[in-house]
């Protein structure tokens, strides 16, 4: 068995580094631009845990809007995001309640349903731009290419898993990021879980 490698191959850095690229905000915003033409989101921050969040979600009226829990930054403060009517009204119940709250200055609801329209188009993207990266590592090793030793473990805390992640393979999937769009970030969870 061989020792594993301590940094990565600068061809699996690359291929890293145009993921990233194509995974960058000004991408996804010009896919959003395009599939999202008209339609008005927003995104509200909450002093509130997930459970308290999700009563005030729960008495939403549906006709409406909708609107979700988006991230979930601490164990009391959450954001939500989806349609400004919706986003409008939960702000409304926190004034009612004298819960903190707070509007972001973005006129798209990320991490919600908002977010669907161009998860499609954004995963083909990614397909067509990024080699996926076990493809691209066994050309650089050989034959005799083994996934858990030739590709170096790293540690990546994921707003997706909301853990931590050490497969650079499943880090550097398309459907990850694309999982980063459409899912609520677990940003409270994936920066303090323990070392793996």
């Amino acid at each position: 068995m061989r020792a594993p490698r301590s940094l990565p191959s600068m061809p699996l850095l690359r291929s890293l580094a145009t993921g990233s690229r194509l995974s960058s905000a000004p991408v996804r915003i010009r896919c959003l631009q395009k599939a999202t033409a008209g339609k008005k989101g927003g995104m509200l921050s909450v002093g509130l845990g997930a459970v308290a969040a999700q009563e005030f979600l729960d008495q939403l009226d549906s006709s409406d809007g909708k609107a979700v829990i988006a991230c979930i930054n601490s164990p009391e403060n959450i954001t939500v995001a989806g349609d400004v009517s919706a986003i409008e009204e939960v702000e409304n119940m926190c004034k009612q309640a004298a819960v903190f709250s707070r509007r972001l200055r973005v006129d798209t609801g990320y991490h919600s349903h908002h977010m669907l329209p161009i998860a499609g188009p954004y995963l083909d993207l990614l397909r067509k731009h990024v080699t996926p990266l076990r493809d691209k590592a066994a050309l650089y090793s050989g034959d005799d290419f083994d996934e858990d030793s030739d590709i170096p473990a790293v540690i990546f805390s994921s707003a997706v898993t909301g853990d931590r992640m050490t497969s650079l393979c499943e880090i550097a999937a398309p459907e990850h990021w694309v999982g980063s769009l459409t899912q609520p970030v677990e940003a409270s969870h994936g920066s303090s879980s323990p070392d793996p």
